[in-house]
């Protein structure tokens, strides 16, 4: 072990597919943290490019790294073999174009150790392939995904940031640092995209703490070929929000229920446009049984279940 005290270990979980430009700035930002107790776990997963060979390349130069070389089977795949491959107490999860900046582990630590919380969360950044960043107070996306005070929260309070301008802060899993315990039933979704959408509430409301750092920490690339511009996109955020509404309503979350149903609403509205096939006829049908669950315990009007009637059924 490294250091003169006995830290906690953290596993640094890195999905690696296609990525051969961005991939030494990402794996240079993990192996220079201030916080050295780690175990980098990187997940070659059946890259076409050069990433296969620098991942080798990073593991010879420093001990705490190992390369896991799979067949392509996706993110959610490479995700799940780096969790089952992991020797962290905690564990951290990084996609393979982004880049930490040099405390993040260290400051989530310090807050998990502080406050006991099993999830710490900081604040990140957007950067664009273009060359300009959106940052803490900016505009656009900027500001909205910030937190400013540090704090405690149970999971259930976390996810009533959502609704106040706080939904990617609170959902994606890349600012984060977790217990590893959490993830001892639960796996990210084998060939999904918005595999943080997936399973976010499963981590996360559950948690008795979540520490909030009001620290920028992660700097989150946003390329042209992002999963939001794939084919089927929508599809995948449906099912996503279909499984976080039904799991929140069966909590009595009626404010966080409705929100949800909100970004489900949008999502079917979206894939209308690029996707009227028969799987987003199957996810319709499904949205509208859920909407009438809510519509059952007096949530939504009359009004509301026949426009969704119409959206779902009809249209």
């Amino acid at each position: 072990m490294r250091g003169k005290t006995a830290q906690p270990l953290v596993s640094v979980i890195v999905p690696v597919y296609g990525v051969e430009k961005y991939l030494r700035k990402c794996l240079t930002s993990i192996v220079e943290q201030t916080y050295s107790n780690l175990n980098i776990v990187l997940v070659d997963d059946g890259s076409p490019d050069r990433c296969g060979s620098i991942c080798d390349e990073f593991a010879r130069l420093d001990e705490r790294i190992r390369v896991i070389h799979q067949e392509n089977r996706g993110l959610s795949e490479a995700r799940n073999t780096g969790i089952k491959e992991a020797r962290g107490e905690y564990l951290s999860f990084v996609d393979s174009d982004d880049y930490l900046a040099p405390e993040m582990i260290g400051r989530l630590m310090e807050a998990v150790k502080r406050t006991g919380a099993q999830i710490a969360a900081c604040n990140f950044v957007y950067e664009f392939e273009e060359g300009y960043a959106e940052t803490e107070g900016g505009r656009g996306k900027g500001g909205q995904y910030q937190i400013s005070e540090e704090g405690v929260l149970s999971g259930a309070e976390m996810m009533k940031l959502m609704p106040k301008g706080k939904y990617a802060f609170c959902e994606i899993f890349c600012n984060k640092l977790f217990n590893r315990n959490l993830f001892r039933e639960i796996k990210f979704p084998k060939g999904k995209l918005h595999e943080d959408e997936y399973i976010c509430h499963r981590v996360l409301y559950p948690c008795e703490k979540v520490a909030v750092v009001p620290y920028v920490g992660y700097h989150y690339l946003q390329r042209k070929s992002s999963i939001m511009g794939q084919k089927g996109s929508d599809l995948h955020l449906i099912g996503a929000y279909l499984d976080r509404v039904a799991y929140l309503a069966e909590r009595e979350e009626k404010d966080l229920t409705l929100y949800h149903e909100g970004l489900l609403l949008s999502a079917v509205k979206r894939a209308e446009k690029t996707d009227g096939n028969l799987a987003l006829r199957k996810l319709k049908y499904e949205y509208f049984e859920l909407f009438y669950s809510l519509y059952r315990r007096k949530w939504v009007s009359l009004l509301a279940l026949c426009k969704r009637f119409i959206r779902c059924l009809i249209i």
